[in-house]
């Protein structure tokens, strides 16, 4: 089993500090504020395209939306931790 726990806003343009699966404490830069509002807008843009009821309309919006956040996400997340959104 992986731990992960963090001590700050993480996912935010706050830094903090996370515990790794090490078991040391690692620092963490914050978001630029005008990504971390892209990526929230993008990711309630990508939950209202996927009440659409033409599948095809949903993939369209979600084809370059989804590649925006993962890339942003892969960025900040430095591509070894889950990422919680809500």
């Amino acid at each position: 089993m992986v731990g992960f726990a963090y001590i700050g806003n993480y996912g935010s343009d706050a830094p903090g500090w996370y515990i790794g699966a090490d078991g040391k404490i690692h620092y963490f830069e914050g978001w630029g504020v005008e990504v971390l509002s892209d990526v929230r807008v993008a990711v309630a843009i990508l939950d209202l395209a996927s009440k659409f009821k033409n599948p095809r309309l949903t993939e369209a919006v979600s084809e370059h939306l989804g590649e925006f956040v993962q890339k942003e996400l892969g960025a900040f997340n430095g591509g070894g931790r889950a990422v919680l959104a809500g």
